[in-house]
C-alpha cells in the first residue's frame, strides 16, 4: 500500500545544500545530503558575500541572528528599493562571511 512519505536527496553540502536541509528539518521533511567531501567545514579559504535577498530567508529560517554576529557587515551597501523606487521598509546589508563559519552554524 503505498504511503505519502517520500526522502528529498540534496546534492551537495555546501551552503545552499545545508540551508535546504535545514529548512526540510524544521518542516519536518525527511531528507538525506549527498556530499563528497568528508569535512563540508573545512577550511578551503573562501568567503561569501550574502546577498540582502538570502539575508531575508536566513531571518525567515530563524539564522539571521546568529548569522549576524559571525559575519561582518560590508561598509558600502545599496538600500533595497522596490520597482517604484520605494525603499524598503527593512533592507538587509550584504553580509560577508567565510564559508566554513557559515556551514558550522547552520549544522
Amino acid at each position: 500500500m503505498p504511503t505519502n512519505s517520500f526522502r528529498v536527496i540534496i546534492i551537495g553540502g555546501g551552503p545552499v545544500g545545508i540551508v535546504a536541509a535545514h529548512a526540510l528539518h524544521h518542516a519536518g521533511v525527511d531528507f538525506v545530503v549527498l556530499e563528497q567531501r568528508n569535512n563540508i567545514c573545512e577550511d578551503v579559504g573562501a568567503s561569501l558575500i550574502v546577498s540582502p535577498h538570502n539575508l531575508r530567508v536566513f531571518h525567515q529560517l530563524g539564522l539571521w541572528k546568529h548569522l549576524e554576529e559571525i559575519g561582518a557587515p560590508l561598509l558600502h551597501h545599496s538600500q533595497g528599493f522596490d520597482q517604484r523606487k520605494h525603499k524598503f521598509k527593512r533592507s538587509y546589508a550584504l553580509s560577508l562571511l567565510q564559508e566554513k563559519v557559515l556551514t558550522a552554524a547552520l549544522l
